[in-house]
């Protein structure tokens, strides 16, 4: 009994326990099942639509007009929002590797860049590099390459620039758009945002619930005018 009991212990210490009893009664399994099954049937609808030419730049935008560019990479959706629309950008990158690159690449005055993140807290973090899917982790393996990163809240970013409206917010940080739009809708500077296109990720813990909480509060002040699960979907101010 005691060696059960050190064992259960052990796989506690270490967050196995939980997991291996989500699995044992199916949890896990389903799951798995449900996220490709619907993720696999929303990806094949997008590109059916022709989501990224038809949708994801079909805004009426010009160069009074505010974007926000949250996970700006190498740049890609920032440059095709510049070319279309030539507004004022504010485009956050926390890897400073890509920083650089973005650096080199766009010299623009209208352009703004930032080697931060976005979360909900002012906080320090571990970016795990995974080209465009890196992501936030509170500490890494040895076999990851994955560098320190500062986040900071959007809201106290809104406010210490003194940003009075953004025309659009485009957010694909690989999971930390749950903490970004929490610290919008408490905050209330969602309010501030006319077009909002997200893209949720599935690599947190119950995500679907997640998920299901943000939209729930977003529908006060947002309509949803498109929606393709785990892919993009965009909410308009009402």
């Amino acid at each position: 009994m005691k060696l059960l009991m050190n064992k259960i212990y052990s796989k506690i210490k270490n967050k196995e326990a939980f997991k291996h009893l989500l699995w044992k009664i199916g949890y896990l399994k389903l799951s798995k099942f449900l996220k490709n099954k619907t993720i696999n049937k929303e990806v094949i609808k997008w590109f059916k639509d022709d989501g990224d030419k038809k949708l994801r730049f079909n805004y009426e935008l010009d160069s009074s007009s505010v974007i926000f560019e949250l996970g700006a990479f190498k740049g890609s959706d920032l440059e095709n929002y510049y070319k279309l629309f030539k507004s004022q950008i504010y485009a956050f990158e926390p890897s400073l590797k890509y920083y650089e690159i973005l650096r080199d690449k766009f010299t623009e005055s209208s352009i703004n860049l930032y080697n931060f993140g976005l979360s909900d807290s002012n906080i320090k973090k571990i970016l795990i590099e995974s080209n465009d899917g890196s992501y936030l982790a509170s500490k890494s393996k040895a076999s990851e390459k994955f560098e320190s990163v500062e986040m900071k809240k959007l809201s106290d970013f809104i406010v210490d620039e003194n940003i009075k409206f953004i025309d659009l917010l485009n957010m694909n940080i690989e999971g930390s758009e749950y903490e970004v739009l929490i610290d919008l809708l408490n905050s209330e500077k969602i309010s501030l945002i006319n077009h909002l296109q997200i893209q949720y990720h599935r690599n947190r813990v119950f995500y679907r619930f997640k998920r299901y909480l943000i939209n729930r509060k977003l529908r006060k002040t947002h309509n949803l005018i498109w929606c393709y699960k785990y892919v993009w979907e965009r909410w308009d101010l009402k």
